[in-house]
């Protein structure tokens, strides 16, 4: 009795767990399945704070940019091919697009003299994005995260301000020049 033994390469392998959900879906009539979601860093808006824009008040108030400039259905769908390959973005939609936090660095200068941070998406009403504090100084970077998290398909329900981070604190002696990211996380279910 002759028995053959069938070789994969090792990248096909990676797709049999997809491949026999994706069947079992199709066997059993229902669609949908929730897949675990996966973490991606977006590249926001960056710049220069000088102590001028600060003044007396001790505030300044940063554009980050517009997050759905930035997380089109186009963008996404790029992002999913370039993770996980075209065979899983044809079989996958994305329900979610939760932000986790934004973090904030300074290359040079730095946001000691700033004690408080919010981040707020201009809209009716405004959405908040998330917070940060320390009582000795934000530091070189500080990292705004939300109490709950905010779905940025869901949430924004078709709103497209932009999101603005006004800091607190007194003027620095420096000129602070920052970049900006956003790590969000992306939930997909398989196609029906």
């Amino acid at each position: 009795m002759n028995h053959h033994r069938v070789l994969l390469p090792w990248k096909y392998l990676v797709l049999l767990p997809a491949i026999a959900v994706l069947i079992a879906t199709q066997l059993s009539g229902c669609g949908g399945i929730p897949l675990p979601p996966f973490a991606i860093t977006i590249d926001l808006a960056g710049g220069t704070i000088t102590p001028t824009e600060v003044g007396v008040s001790g505030e300044v108030t940063v554009p980050i940019g517009a997050f759905c400039d930035l997380l089109d259905a186009d963008s996404l769908d790029a992002t999913i091919r370039q993770a996980a390959g075209d065979l899983v973005a044809d079989l996958v939609t994305i329900t979610a697009v939760e932000l986790q936090s934004v973090q904030v660095s300074a290359s040079a200068g730095n946001f000691s003299t700033f004690t408080a941070v919010s981040l707020t998406l201009d809209g009716t009403p405004p959405l908040p994005l998330g917070a940060a504090a320390d009582t000795n100084g934000l530091g070189t970077s500080f990292t705004l995260e939300q109490e709950t998290p905010v779905d940025l398909i869901g949430d924004l329900d078709g709103q497209c301000g932009v999101a603005n981070a006004l800091l607190v604190g007194s003027t620095p002696a420096e000129d602070i020049t920052y970049t900006t990211t956003a790590t969000v996380l992306v939930h997909v279910q398989l196609n029906p």
